[in-house]
């Protein structure tokens, strides 16, 4: 009892030749038996979610301190006159606001959501450099209409990241807003690689890479925000149109 007292809870007692006193030492050992298995699964316990806590803090990126240290960097540039690094911050900055801070359903102007999707292609432009260009038109008095946040951007993601695969010359990118007869229409054209349309509607979730699933789920959501349809053709080795049309009110 001294010892279980020290927190020896691996001490046992020896078998006794007397009924009694060996029936006492089992459940004696008995009982430290469990005490020390107890402990020992408690404290794995313990150390186990210490670890995990430590890992998540460690994971963890706070978007503030983020921004401000992307805000540092981008001031660092702009006084050693790097014009290349100080705009990709920037373009940077932009779209990580864009997909961090903003609703998942939000609804923005065009213009604000073109702002955000040229962000996106401007760092592109910096990775592929004359690989890729990119043009976006957009009537001023239509940039005022409201649309779900990150609306377009998956479709031109599409575009750069499965029209350019493997992809032997230029691409072009083309953004074009319009006003139809009684809706707003949004393309983006492409002249890269094409794919097959039919696998969005055959393959299952798992199998589809993200820009696909991008592509499924912006179907998805202009089908039940405004019941208008996501056509998309494309033609192996000549390229991709993705249109949508969107209620002016």
């Amino acid at each position: 009892m001294e010892a279980i007292k020290d927190e020896n809870y691996a001490i046992r007692l020896k078998p006794y030749s007397n009924k009694a006193e060996n029936d006492l030492s089992e459940t004696f050992n008995n009982m430290t038996m469990k005490m020390e298995k107890l402990i020992n699964e408690e404290y794995k316990s313990k150390i186990l979610y210490q670890e995990l806590e430590l890992e998540m803090i460690q994971q963890q990126v706070n978007p503030h301190f983020l921004f401000n240290i992307l805000t540092i960097i981008q001031i660092k540039a702009k006084m050693l006159q790097d014009d290349t690094i100080y705009h990709m911050l920037k373009a940077l900055s932009g779209f990580l606001r864009a997909s961090l801070y903003s609703e998942k359903n939000a609804r923005i102007p065009i213009g604000k959501e073109l702002e955000y999707t040229e962000f996106y292609l401007y760092l592109q432009k910096q990775r592929f450099e004359e690989q890729l260009q990119y043009s976006i038109s957009l009537p001023e008095h239509l940039g005022k209409y409201e649309l779900p946040r990150l609306t377009i951007e998956p479709l031109v993601e599409n575009s750069v990241i499965h029209g350019m695969n493997n992809l032997n010359r230029s691409m072009e990118i083309k953004i074009k807003v319009e006003e139809a007869e009684h809706a707003i229409r949004i393309e983006v054209c492409d002249n890269g690689i094409g794919f097959d349309v039919e696998s969005l509607h055959t393959d299952d979730c798992h199998s589809l890479k993200r820009e696909k699933i991008g592509l499924r789920n912006t179907g998805t959501r202009l089908q039940l925000l405004y019941n208008s349809e996501l056509h998309i053709e494309s033609k192996i080795g000549e390229g991709t149109i993705i249109w949508f049309e969107l209620p002016k009110y």
